[in-house]
């Protein structure tokens, strides 16, 4: 299969640089390739007026007309000389803008998904209440721009999808089941609008003065919610793209050699193969006790410590990889301990109370976390900023 998968990517490889050389009669250098790559990475960022991104119809068409004027300069570049790496990184650059081409002439977020709006204030009331003035002003500028950031939001939404709405409400309202991102705690409130009041009577406890703006915020995250839920059924039911508009995006932009009928059916595979193996595993340690779940936090940490101490040791005595100074001495859990997943676990905390070992090897050393950590690191500008979840997946499964 990967034999097979770099075969098929071989022509379609050859077919966008061979594009590049057909109109090069504006060609440029790899140096402006590089320049090209920050610049579609800030292209690709809207432009944030206090506080608020711009998302309205003139800022997008501007984008749009940017994009344009990009493409046609990037299809101008000669790559019929490069190295083959220096070709890769055109095609990196190439994806990142079909990206752009595909949210204009396909996803259009900032008028069908209304979670595009909820994500850009969800993760304000993490915050911790702040203790210098620096901290207090930045908090402070956040709070004052969620009801901009929920006007915004209702004037764009011309065609938001049902199904997108529907998520955006129950986020809002209700805690996700998982929790990735936010801070601790035992019980965590049921959502935004909950996060929202929490950080208020947070900051009241500490005797803070910013009650007004959070307040502001917390009514303007409700209206936002009140929103979708009162125009939902006016709404298109699905947001679905169709099969032809996905093909292209795995294509053009995730560079893959798979059709989402190729998904579908390494999908059912793997399923299959999962539950399989996880039938005969458990029938060859049919003899053996339950793994235990974890009892209390040290127990958790202490886990996860040996579970670290394990891979680490395997990986020097095998000789599979470096661990470059630079790594942390060791990684944190991504699944803190609760008394909550003594009777109400979710999918992570299913594996990791019973064995640490197979979440910290996936989010952490050697996958997701260390990944990153050289990621960070890579001399090459374009490799460095490029971000591909089915090869980060891969690697860290």
């Amino acid at each position: 299969m990967k034999r097979l998968s770099r075969l098929l990517l071989v022509p379609f490889i050859i077919a966008c640089c061979s594009t590049a050389v057909a109109n090069g009669d504006d060609a440029g250098d790899y140096a402006t390739l590089v320049e090209m790559n920050e610049e579609i990475l800030e292209l690709g960022k809207p432009r944030v007026k206090d506080g608020v991104p711009d998302l309205g119809a003139q800022a997008i068409a501007h984008q749009g007309n940017a994009l344009d004027g990009f493409r046609e300069r990037l299809l101008r570049i000669d790559t019929s000389t490069w190295t083959v790496p220096q070709q890769v990184d055109y095609l990196l650059v190439w994806s990142k803008m079909n990206d752009l081409v595909f949210q204009h002439r396909v996803m259009q977020p900032w008028s069908r998904d209304p979670l595009s709006y909820l994500y850009q204030f969800r993760r304000i009331p993490y915050a911790e209440v702040p203790s210098v003035n620096a901290d207090k002003e930045q908090l402070a500028a956040e709070l004052r721009a969620v009801p901009a950031m929920v006007e915004n939001a209702i004037e764009n939404l011309a065609q938001p999808a049902g199904e997108l709405a529907k998520l955006a409400i129950f986020l809002l309202d209700n805690f996700d089941g998982v929790g990735q991102g936010e801070p601790y705690r035992d019980t965590p409130p049921e959502g935004t609008i909950a996060w929202f009041a929490d950080l208020c009577s947070r900051l009241k406890t500490a005797g803070s003065d910013l009650a007004v703006e959070c307040a502001a915020a917390t009514a303007a995250a409700q209206r936002y919610h009140d929103w979708l839920a009162e125009n939902l059924d006016g709404m298109q039911a699905s947001a679905a793209i169709g099969a032809e508009n996905y093909n292209w995006y795995l294509r053009h932009v995730r560079l893959l050699p798979h059709t989402v009928d190729d998904l579908k059916s390494i999908g059912v595979r793997e399923f299959h193969r999962y539950r399989f193996n996880y039938l005969l595993d458990r029938y060859k340690n049919r003899t053996l006790p339950e793994l235990e779940l974890t009892q209390s936090k040290e127990q958790h940490q202490q886990r996860t410590h040996d579970a670290e101490s394990r891979t680490r040791a395997l990986v020097e005595e095998l000789d599979l990889f470096t661990i470059p100074d630079y790594m942390p001495d060791e990684f944190e859990t991504d699944v803190f301990w609760s008394p909550r997943a003594k009777t109400d676990r979710h999918f992570w905390e299913e594996l990791q109370f019973r064995n640490a070992l197979n979440n910290h090897i996936h989010a952490s050393i050697p996958g997701h976390r260390f990944d990153a950590e050289i990621r960070k690191r890579l001399d090459n500008p374009i490799r460095r900023t490029h971000s591909e979840s089915a090869r980060a997946e891969g690697w860290a499964t």
